[in-house]
């Protein structure tokens, strides 16, 4: 009797899932031309008050359940901006947790709001953006629904405010800070909100434990407008200059070096940057860190120029730090020491089923080294809507003068439908560099 009563549970669940799965639900953006928001964490505006409206519910401990944190969402637009309003009720709202402002900082134990957008319709890439109830930013480039990099700083703002039975957020994003197809008239969509001292979490769609908020196959849909993209031409100069005086013969002496960065949309889901004598200077410093192990360290791509479209240049599945066929932290960066970068040329976008990410780039002399050149390059083709093949080569060595080159081929196949609502992710990777190895990982839940 036991095993056909938790037969007919497993069934029934099942089949929930797969109805949750084949009702994706949707949402329009509200459209305020004329009208002005100011971003204070206050949903007043008239705009606010028109805008549909959708409720989140509850993704664990128990799926679909009731909750006393009950949360509204609102999305409208003016062409040019996204906005998305946060309504977050709570019973306790003295014992709403935060314990960072740090951007990018880790939010774990805060109650917190966040969406994440797929602004080209292959259910695999997108951006997410977290906000805590201090106004603490998170954001990062999604490549896999596992893990979520915040390496990446886009341009965009968030206010929240207090009130007597909870707290809301306001969300602005400029539609300049992410690349998107025009073409499309829906992005997958999702929201999520969490609630650390309950571990319970809210979801907008996809409801389930198995369930990831960078899973684009449960997320919802988006309906957006044609936006405004404008010339696509962005130009950036920037300046270093240095003065040295000798004070015993009393001479002095000016030194400069100027840049420029000018960024091209080719079309408007390609776009291609020219940069000539990169300037980093804006970068974040690195967090210090004290080894105690027989591994070197392992820091973090920071510099803008090389975070833009990073995601694009990821190889296989999982695979984090243990395997990187490509460090963009090693140009321009030998064992700590800047190396100058005179020129470089990056394009990044997609072209229908292709994906196309290409960086070149060309160090100049210091301590020590010799020019080099430096190139990597990533194409991939969606074969499917669950398989993606594609190819990885690099050329150059940024400390030694050698030809060193790496070219590979992976093909990552996943599914958030197995047996009606179980996900499941398997990749196979080859390789060669001085050699041939070969890798398979596959993911089940």
């Amino acid at each position: 009797m036991r095993h056909k009563a938790a037969l007919v549970t497993t069934a029934a669940l099942a089949a929930i899932a797969s109805c949750c799965l084949a009702e994706q639900p949707s949402i329009n953006i509200t459209s305020i031309d004329g009208a002005r928001i100011r971003v204070d964490g206050h949903l007043d505006e008239e705009a606010w008050t028109n805008a549909a409206m959708v409720a989140l519910v509850q993704q664990s401990p128990h799926p679909g359940s009731a909750t006393p944190y009950s949360t509204t969402m609102r999305v409208i637009t003016d062409h040019n901006k996204l906005y998305f309003g946060f309504t977050c009720a709570d019973p306790a709202p003295e014992k709403i947790a935060i314990h960072t402002m740090q951007r990018d900082g880790d939010m774990y134990g805060d109650d917190s709001v966040a969406i994440v957008l797929d602004t080209f319709g292959d259910q695999r890439s997108g951006y997410y953006f977290r906000v805590n109830a201090a106004g603490a930013r998170d954001d990062g480039l999604i490549s896999t629904p596992d893990d979520i990099p915040l390496d990446w700083d886009g341009v965009w703002d968030a206010r929240v405010a207090r009130t007597t039975s909870g707290w809301t957020a306001e969300i602005e994003l400029p539609v300049s800070t992410i690349r998107f197809d025009p073409k499309l008239q829906s992005w997958r969509f999702n929201a999520e909100r969490y609630i650390p001292r309950e571990r319970q979490t809210l979801r907008w769609s996809g409801p389930t434990l198995d369930a990831r908020l960078a899973d684009f196959r449960r997320a919802g849909a988006l309906e957006v407008p044609a936006f405004h993209l404008g010339a696509g031409v962005t130009f950036n100069l920037n300046t270093l200059a240095r003065r040295t005086s000798d004070f015993t013969t009393g001479d002095h002496a000016l030194a400069g070096r100027t840049g420029v960065d000018v960024g091209y949309n080719v079309t408007p889901q390609l776009g291609a940057v020219v940069t000539v004598n990169t300037d980093f200077a804006e970068t974040e410093v690195d967090t210090r860190q004290i080894n105690l192990t027989q591994f070197p360290l392992f820091f973090p791509e920071k510099r803008t120029f090389f975070l833009e479209g990073s995601n694009q240049f990821n190889f296989g599945l999982n695979l984090g730090t243990d395997f990187v066929p490509f460090y963009s932290r090693a140009v321009g960066l030998v064992e700590g020491s800047i190396v100058p970068i005179d020129a470089g040329l990056k394009v990044l976008g997609r072209a229908g089923k292709w994906g196309i990410a290409a960086l070149d780039v060309e160090t100049g002399a210091a301590h020590s080294l010799t020019r080099r050149n430096l190139f990597a390059s990533r194409l991939t083709y969606d074969a499917t809507d669950h398989l993606r093949v594609g190819t990885l080569l690099t050329g150059g060595d940024p400390e030694f003068a050698t030809h060193n080159r790496f070219g590979g081929v992976d093909a990552v196949w996943t599914t958030s439908t197995l047996f009606g609502f179980r996900s499941f992710q398997n990749a196979s990777n080859a390789f060669l560099m001085s050699g041939e190895s070969s890798r398979v990982s596959t993911d089940f839940r």
